[in-house]
């Protein structure tokens, strides 16, 4: 039990970390509107893919979207892999 709490935190901190940096990237790419608080994106960067994933689906995708999505998707996958590995090493 204790290992399984142990990966779900690791998986925790994988995300959060990926949507910091993917949603970094996608204002970048994408900025948003002005008068709008560059921090209040950073706050809100764990609800970015929902965010992203609704404008896909809805059909307003952009690359910004699709690239901040995959950064996600990839740390997740390395995330998983890496504690997975850990473990049944």
């Amino acid at each position: 039990m204790s290992q399984t709490i142990e990966t779900g935190f690791k998986l925790l901190l994988w995300y959060l970390a990926a949507t910091f940096i993917a949603t970094q990237l996608w204002l970048v790419l994408e900025p948003p509107q002005a008068h709008v608080p560059g921090g209040l994106f950073m706050v809100l960067s764990p609800l970015g893919p929902f965010v992203w994933i609704k404008a896909i689906l809805e059909g307003r995708a952009s690359a910004a979207n699709v690239i901040a999505l995959l950064i996600v998707a990839a740390a997740l996958a390395v995330g998983t892999w890496h504690s997975l590995r850990k473990r049944a090493g």
